[in-house]
């Protein structure tokens, strides 16, 4: 399979689904409109493993050679670029769909402030009651690592995760309602920490 990263990004969420992909043998490629320089040694470590980088304008090409597009949060959904794509995905839609997720009990927090404070005091509480926890999203782990992490447990028959802790941001929640089509799997439960302005460049209206 062709696999476009669309935006390696800067914390780590590009390089997470580039090497996932690859890891499981598929043909990758990762353009972002910075330069190359902003990336530090990440393009090198990338180019490594065999995937392709490119910086600079991005193009409808890109888009068209790829069987999937994993869309980083931070570009517009209106993006013209976008409707060339075959598929989009992301981060929380790959992971939503993967079927052991029903396996496990999933978290979700989202909010305008103190997303990362209320996913890490529930992942040191739940911890502490000895509970096993994954935590991933906008806190700064992509949730491909948690994807493998399924993977791998599977592979050595290895008990899942008692709890998934996902910290969304707006941004992520409406790129995976766009890829799952609504269809969101069973939460164990869903917090909304508050809602202030916040992000008029995306939404203008408020």
């Amino acid at each position: 399979m062709k696999v476009l990263i669309l935006g390696l990004g800067l914390h780590g969420g590009g390089f997470a689904a580039a090497t996932y992909f690859r890891d499981r043998g598929d043909t990758v490629y990762v353009t972002d409109t910075a330069e190359r320089e902003k990336f530090s040694t990440i393009p090198d470590i990338l180019e490594e493993k065999g995937i392709k980088c490119f910086f600079g304008p991005q193009s409808k090409e890109q888009i068209q050679w790829a069987d999937i597009v994993i869309k980083n949060p931070a570009i517009p959904a209106t993006s013209p670029l976008l409707t060339y794509a075959k598929q989009i995905e992301s981060d929380i839609s790959m992971l939503f769909k993967h079927p052991d997720i029903t396996k496990i009990k999933i978290i979700c927090v989202t909010g305008t402030k103190g997303k990362t404070t209320t996913v890490s005091a529930l992942t040191e509480a739940l911890t502490h009651l000895g509970k096993d926890c994954y935590l991933c999203g906008n806190v700064g782990i992509s949730a491909f690592f948690a994807l493998k992490e399924i993977e791998k447990r599977k592979a050595e028959k290895r008990a899942l995760f008692d709890y998934l802790i996902i910290e969304l941001s707006s941004w992520q929640i409406h790129d995976a309602y766009i890829s799952l089509q609504g269809k969101w799997p069973k939460m164990e439960m869903v917090i909304l920490t508050n809602i202030y302005l916040d992000h008029q460049n995306t939404y203008s209206s408020l």
